[in-house]
């Protein structure tokens, strides 16, 4: 059974203090990468629980175990997505998220981009428009990703280093911009993700500090599907990360205060060493 935990850490300016929450037994590579192109990865993934890969805070817990399934065309290219996450409102804690079976992505594949678009066959699910448009350059490398909601218009611009490799995004918004840095360590291995939150003019009001780290030997089945928010992370890496750890700071009323939380990954493997994440 994988194990999946979570501990917050209260910190304020450089006093900290730590406290266990719960423990719950449940739970692209970009860039270098075509996210079009499957011929590197041996293993084709059709299916991934939800508790794997990066979900929100408010999460119905129960709703880690469920299945996303992923249909792909006779050139291995995914073409729809099946299961996602809506906000819902709960009566106990306010508005969360929960997840549907009904609620689905049409992949789009063109000469120069790619466009996912979210939709639900529920009726009483009410879900905002959400259209993502990547656009590719030299060697389908993504260059743009526009995000387009009804609260929503922005674009992100991706960068790469000298090797080839992402290094970072950076928002057009200038209401709200952001500036994601990405490292990655000699193993190829994604290390940190810095996200830096400024108001329109440009002062910091948030940061953000997330950490990757107890990578295995194993390929990452991943490596095509960045185009999913929730699967981006483990999409930059070679392997697959089974530690993860958030810092968030905020500037508030001349000071900073934040907030910590960790999550740990059992991960299964088939008899070939394969990882599972559809088990």
């Amino acid at each position: 059974m994988k194990k999946y935990i979570l501990l917050p850490v209260l910190l304020i300016l450089i006093t900290a203090c730590s406290k266990p929450e719960q423990t719950i037994n449940n739970p692209e590579r970009i860039g270098t990468e075509d996210p079009k192109d499957t011929e590197n990865i041996s293993q084709v993934m059709s299916s991934y629980k939800l508790g794997y890969m990066m979900f929100p805070a408010k999460m119905d817990y129960r709703d880690l175990d469920k299945l996303v399934l992923l249909e792909r065309d006779a050139d291995n290219q995914v073409i729809k997505r099946v299961g996602g996450m809506y906000e819902a409102f709960n009566e106990m804690i306010g508005f969360s998220y929960d997840f549907s079976e009904k609620i689905y992505d049409e992949v789009s594949h063109e000469t120069d981009r790619i466009i996912v678009k979210r939709s639900t066959t529920d009726p009483e699910i009410v879900l905002p428009e959400f259209v993502r448009t990547y656009i590719l350059g030299e060697e389908d490398k993504i260059l743009q990703k526009i995000i387009d909601t009804p609260e929503q218009k922005d674009t992100l611009d991706y960068n790469y280093d000298a090797d080839g490799k992402l290094s970072t995004i950076i928002s057009r918004n200038t209401l709200n911009p952001k500036h994601i840095q990405i490292s990655l360590n000699s193993s190829g291995n994604l290390d940190t993700l810095k996200t830096f939150y400024y108001d329109n003019e440009m002062n910091l009001e948030k940061k953000v500090i997330e950490t990757f780290n107890g990578y295995d030997q194993a390929e990452n089945p991943i490596k095509d599907l960045s185009i999913f928010e929730e699967l981006f992370y483990r999409s930059l890496s070679t392997n697959n990360y089974t530690f993860y750890m958030i810092m968030e700071t905020t500037y508030y009323n001349g000071g900073w205060k934040g907030y910590s939380t960790y999550r740990e990954y059992s991960l299964k493997y088939d008899i070939k060493g394969q990882v599972m994440f559809e088990e």
